[in-house]
């Protein structure tokens, strides 16, 4: 059993992060020794679910005080950067929530400083690789020939962004300094780490960013990136600003293809089309297990002491891609992926 400190109990930490560590698949691998969070009223509300938690003000202190394995850092963005080093002085494994850092320099001197540390396991929390769906995505373009040519869509639909617990009145999610952007440092790294897991790095990346919602923030709240591949396109559409949540997707070759409209998965194959097994986007459990998954992955190279160096190079390629989507919507041209 390998002990952890969560740093950070803010929504993704008690929603997500938690009961996958108290679910069955972990109970034999994983105990949370304590959490560090300042915040008093996060705290009360963390101790409503998880009364058994020990609360540290700060890092250090947890540190200092508890034997641990692993630090998980679920703490906002702008945050990431300086907790990593911290850890790495400790000679600490590290678990991180996306994005690693807040800009690509930052990213770039991350990346290179883990990779320098056979001692440290780093993980970024990219979790959505571990989704029934998207596996069924990948799984599918295992089948592709070297001459298909594909067109992926993803189409994400919310109506704000996420509140995490509502605590006063601020959503750090909206403030720049913070996040590092909007819906794409937000919600569309997911997608582009999906990319990047399925193809690799694009030759070309398009973007465009708007403000509908949210016109007093420094942030965007829709966004459309192309990524652009040796054999194929793909396409990342995002929103804060719709009537109603949703999410779909379409992979789409010339003789056959994968449709998911948020509830259901069906694959279709010239005139023949046939219904896959998944779970609803809006299935909590499931998401709770994609973490399990990730989580139990990244315990299984701690007590092995092997350093993944790939994971570290998804983290900053993510990372990368969404600082080069930024610059492309700012200059309003395609940027060439060196």
């Amino acid at each position: 059993m390998i002990r952890g400190i969560i740093l950070g109990m803010g929504k993704i930490a008690q929603t997500g992060h938690m009961p996958a560590y108290h679910s069955a698949a972990l109970e034999q691998s994983i105990s949370i020794a304590a959490a560090v969070e300042p915040n008093l009223q996060s705290r009360a509300i963390a101790l409503q679910q998880f009364p058994q938690l020990k609360f540290y003000d700060t890092l250090e202190q947890a540190l200092n005080h508890e034997q641990a394995d692993f630090v998980d850092i679920c703490t906002p963005p702008h945050t990431h950067s300086a907790f990593i080093a911290q850890l790495l002085s400790h000679q600490q494994n590290i678990l991180c929530e996306k994005p690693f850092a807040i800009d690509e320099p930052s990213a770039r001197m991350l990346a290179a400083l883990l990779k320098s540390r056979s001692d440290v396991i780093f993980m970024g929390c990219h979790q959505y690789r571990f989704s029934p769906v998207w596996k069924q995505f990948y799984d599918f373009k295992k089948t592709f020939s070297e001459h298909d040519r594909f067109v992926l869509q993803f189409d994400v639909y919310r109506t704000e962004a996420d509140p995490g617990l509502k605590i006063g009145s601020e959503v750090w999610r909206t403030d720049k300094k913070i996040s590092g952007g909007g819906i794409l440092a937000d919600t569309g790294v997911h997608y582009l780490y999906l990319c990047y897991w399925l193809f690799g790095k694009p030759l070309a990346i398009t973007a465009r960013t708007q403000t509908l919602l949210y016109t007093n923030s420094s942030i965007e709240d829709t966004a459309n990136v192309v990524l652009e591949y040796p054999s194929g396109v793909a396409q990342i559409n995002l929103t804060w600003a719709a009537d109603r949540r949703s999410n779909s997707a379409r992979f789409m070759t010339r003789k056959k293809s994968l449709q998911y409209d948020g509830t259901s998965l069906v694959r279709f194959t010239n005139d023949a089309s046939e219904a896959l097994q998944v779970p609803s986007a809006s299935d909590k459990s499931t998401y709770i297990t994609m973490y399990a998954d990730l989580f139990q992955e990244f315990a299984q190279q701690v007590e092995q002491k092997k350093q993944r160096q790939d994971w570290i190079d998804e983290a900053y390629e993510s990372v990368r891609m969404l600082q080069t989507s930024y610059e492309s919507a700012a200059r309003g041209t395609t940027i060439m992926v060196k």
